[in-house]
């Protein structure tokens, strides 16, 4: 390690301390961050087979964000007493950490064409949408269900839409099956055919009502309200929860979801690199660290025996 002038040493402690500045701050907004996720346990509904428990998820950033911090103060130590414990233990976790975050980084920036392969494949079979379409696209707009005329313009200018995309022919319906009313019997939203029809007729033990049992409306009426999609796979004639009103949906709620996913992770992702950048600059920064400042006298007898 001797072989590093003061004049390197001294622009490497620079360096390491404004980033150990910087990834301080970081560590400290990501262990607050899962501090807030640990008090905010989300209800999970029986449908999901496992709990979604946010202080589970908001312990594992807790920890996340004490060893940045960690890592952090070894990095203020290495550039200040300059010392090979602090210098290599700050080299392995910026290089462990960097090389990690860059991994990360890259699949959530980058990484959309993962979520559509996961999409793909996850639909392959087409789930879901042979109960779909005899819980609800058989039933709304129907002579048992009919939906509010004052919306029956909306849907009509829906029909080519409606053909090109093979929702009316999945669903076994056309426009003329379409049943409309305003003598005050309309129903507006699935959830209103369900108590005042279907209600009595599934049977208890029926996947249809099982799903209701567990807590499935509530999961679906997440997934419409935040991707706006209905379905699983296959996009269906009509959505779940939401009102009539808005028309027909245009996206299944396993490909919207995926490409929620790759926008919301995307500029996490370039966050990710740039820390991962930063931290491999700081190992190598901290590199010549290992050693103290020599002295005058000793750094110009080196300077000579190099130039001889």
């Amino acid at each position: 390690m001797a072989c590093y002038s003061n004049a390197c040493k001294a622009m490497c402690t620079k360096v390491v301390v404004a980033l150990s500045v910087v990834i301080f701050i970081l560590g400290a907004l990501t262990a607050a961050y899962g501090a807030m996720q640990m008090g905010m346990i989300q209800k999970p509904t029986d449908f999901i087979e496992f709990e979604i428990d946010g202080s589970g998820f908001g312990m594992q950033i807790l920890i996340l964000g004490i060893i940045v911090i960690v890592t952090a103060l070894l990095g203020c130590a290495t550039a200040k007493f300059k010392k090979p414990w602090f210098a290599t233990l700050f080299i392995i976790l910026t290089f462990c950490l960097g090389l990690a975050m860059l991994i990360m980084g890259a699949l959530a920036a980058f990484g959309g064409a993962i979520y559509d392969i996961i999409a793909d494949t996850a639909c392959l079979s087409n789930p879901g949408y042979d109960y779909y379409k005899a819980a609800v696209d058989s039933r709304m707009c129907t002579d048992q269900c009919k939906c509010p005329e004052p919306f029956k313009a909306t849907w009509e200018a829906q029909d080519s839409a409606l053909q090109e995309s093979g929702q009316w022919e999945r669903s076994g319906r056309d426009w003329n099956s379409m049943k409309w009313t305003s003598d005050g019997t309309e129903i507006s939203t699935w959830k209103e055919c369900y108590d005042a029809f279907l209600k009595n007729e599934f049977r208890a033990d029926s996947f249809e009502q099982e799903f209701l049992n567990m807590g499935g409306e509530e999961f679906v009426a997440q997934l419409e309200e935040s991707y706006d999609c209905a379905g699983v796979c296959k996009v269906p004639l009509f959505y779940m929860t939401k009102d009539i009103s808005v028309g027909p949906p245009t996206e299944g709620c396993i490909q919207a979801a995926a490409e929620g996913m790759a926008a919301n992770y995307g500029n996490t992702g370039k966050v990710a690199l740039v820390t991962g950048v930063l931290l491999l600059i700081g190992m190598i920064g901290a590199c010549p660290l290992c050693t103290g400042f020599e002295d005058d006298k000793m750094e110009k007898k080196k300077e000579e025996e190099a130039v001889e």
